[in-house]
C-alpha cells in the first residue's frame, strides 16, 4: 500500500491552546488528517517543505504555539 501524499490534498488547521508546546512531528502523527502517515514520512514532508507552519519551513522538533497555522 502506498502512503497518501499531502500533495494530493491541502490540509490547513490551527493549533489549539491545549496542543501548544507539542513537537510539530508528534502533533501531526496524532492528527486525524495524517492518520495513515508514519512519523518518518511526516518528518520527510517537513524537511522537504511540504508541511509549513505560518507559511514558513520549520524543523521537525519545532514546538507549536497556540494559533500556529499548519498546512
Amino acid at each position: 500500500n502506498k502512503l497518501p501524499s499531502l500533495h494530493t490534498q491541502e490540509i490547513v488547521f490551527f493549533v489549539a491552546p491545549e496542543l501548544s508546546g507539542k513537537r510539530l512531528d508528534i502533533l501531526l502523527v496524532d492528527h486525524e488528517s495524517c492518520a495513515e502517515l508514519t512519523r518518518a514520512r511526516i518528518q520527510n514532508l517537513i524537511h522537504s517543505a511540504d508541511i509549513l507552519v505560518n507559511d514558513e519551513v520549520k524543523k521537525t522538533g519545532y514546538r507549536v504555539r497556540d494559533g500556529d497555522k499548519i498546512r
